[in-house]
């Protein structure tokens, strides 16, 4: 495992010419199937992210309950090495009701015990300006101090291969999905609590082209008995009988779809979840049911 963190650290500190910047003049990573109201995942990766214009730069992220800690990777003016701390809430901000929104004041600390030193208290110093990290899909956010130029920031993919599935759409890069994945669903409930419901199987792709691409979740209880309840995939709008549509036409949309139990609606509904490209991570697959608020979130097993 060292030398997978050591080969991941290189890269990330690699210069200019070894990370292209696909975001300059590229389709990018738009937030396609994204509504206006809410967002359509639950919480951002927590992982190392990386600054997709500024190779050297990024952040260490770490979410839990809906509570953030960051820390920035950079340089001073001179091209020493600078790191600072941030902490806050994650919030739906009023102006932006469809993304995740972190504002906290960047701590810097100096002059603590070195490694092996007697202890002796770091000096906090006066705060530098205030980070603004906003996160419009699970894995693609920018992030930003003061009123400086934000920055696109990405997480790194690791222990998987990934691949840019779409590349006349989108930069993103699509994680290899092929493996054991549980899905849960969570299902709002009229006395204000959610119903959790799930279940696990192979997720396998069955193609995978520039303006299409498609995984089943197969559910086998016997060598014999094997069938699909999930799928997701990705390709030109379909036109789905009597689903109100948030994506567009002229790029592919995705969609995870799954048999849904809701209360007052017919047994073994389907429901169909939009997701943007960068709701589909490593180690986890977000959507929200945009009419119904049903949340349906997918987690690798094995992978953490």
């Amino acid at each position: 495992m060292k030398w997978i963190f050591g080969l991941l650290l290189a890269l990330w500190l690699a210069p200019l010419w070894l990370t292209p910047v696909l975001a300059q003049g590229g389709p990018g990573y738009p937030c396609q199937g994204c509504v206006e109201d809410r967002p359509l995942f639950t919480m951002p990766s927590s992982a190392l992210w990386y600054a997709l214009e500024r190779p050297g730069t990024g952040l260490s992220i770490t979410v839990q309950d809906g509570f953030l800690v960051g820390m920035y990777y950079g340089f001073t003016p001179t091209g020493a090495p600078l790191w600072y701390l941030f902490t806050g809430p994650l919030e739906q901000p009023e102006d932006a009701p469809s993304k995740m929104r972190v504002r906290a004041n960047l701590q810097r600390v100096e002059n603590g015990p070195c490694l092996g030193c007697g202890y002796q208290a770091p000096d906090f110093l006066p705060s530098p300006g205030e980070a603004t990290l906003e996160f419009d899909q699970a894995n693609h956010a920018t992030f930003a101090i003061d009123d400086g130029e934000p920055l696109t920031m990405l997480p790194f993919i690791a222990g998987v291969g990934y691949a840019r599935l779409l590349p006349s759409y989108t930069d993103y890069n699509f994680p290899d999905l092929n493996g054991t994945w549980v899905a849960v669903q969570e299902v709002p409930q009229a006395d204000g609590n959610w119903r959790y419901d799930s279940h696990i199987g192979e997720l396998r792709s069955s193609s995978k082209l520039d303006r299409y691409a498609n995984w089943n979740l197969l559910e086998s209880w016997t060598p014999l008995d094997q069938y699909v309840i999930l799928g997701l995939y990705c390709a030109f709008n379909r036109g789905i009988p009597g689903v109100d549509d948030p994506h567009s036409h002229d790029v592919p949309d995705c969609w995870l779809s799954d048999i849904v139990d809701l209360p007052d609606r017919p047994l073994g509904e389907r429901l169909y979840f939009p997701v943007p490209y960068a709701n589909i991570g490593a180690s986890r697959i977000s959507a929200v049911h945009p009419q119904t608020g049903v949340r349906l979130t997918m987690y690798r097993l094995e992978y953490d």
